[in-house]
């Protein structure tokens, strides 16, 4: 490398980058390797929630409508676990469509599903409202 000082910058940081890649190689494990999105249905992972596959984990399922917002959770074969609306809260008519109605049934549903021993959830949304995929 040359005598400036911007040059030797140049050529360490390149000589790091070069090291960092020779030291991911040797390990085996590569940037590849890893996902952020869950596999596909019958692809392998070595990914655990809990130690369980994620074709193993509990479903939430959560419908908001423009009247009510309805909760339920099953296990991973369809069977339901838990069942909770803004109406079996306690909230009426107009009350059971909002946001502090809905917050109150994931409150709620959360709790008796950590009383059952769930910790990790799949979670499918539903119905009307921002913050969702289409």
């Amino acid at each position: 490398c040359g005598s400036s000082g911007l040059q030797r910058a140049l050529c360490t940081s390149a000589v790091r980058l070069q090291e960092t890649v020779a030291s991911t190689t040797d390990s085996g494990k590569t940037s590849r390797d890893f996902s952020h999105f869950p596999p596909l249905p019958g692809q392998d992972s070595s990914l655990r929630w809990g130690g369980k596959k994620f074709e193993e984990l509990p479903i939430a399922h959560i419908k908001a409508t423009y009247n009510n917002t309805h909760i339920q959770l099953t296990d991973s074969t369809g069977q339901s676990m838990v069942r909770t609306s803004c109406g079996t809260e306690g909230f009426k008519n107009i009350k059971k469509s909002t946001p502090v109605a809905a917050q109150t049934a994931g409150i709620s549903a959360a709790a008796k599903a950590t009383a059952k021993g769930v910790a990790f959830v799949r979670v499918v949304v539903k119905g009307i409202g921002p913050g969702r995929l289409v």
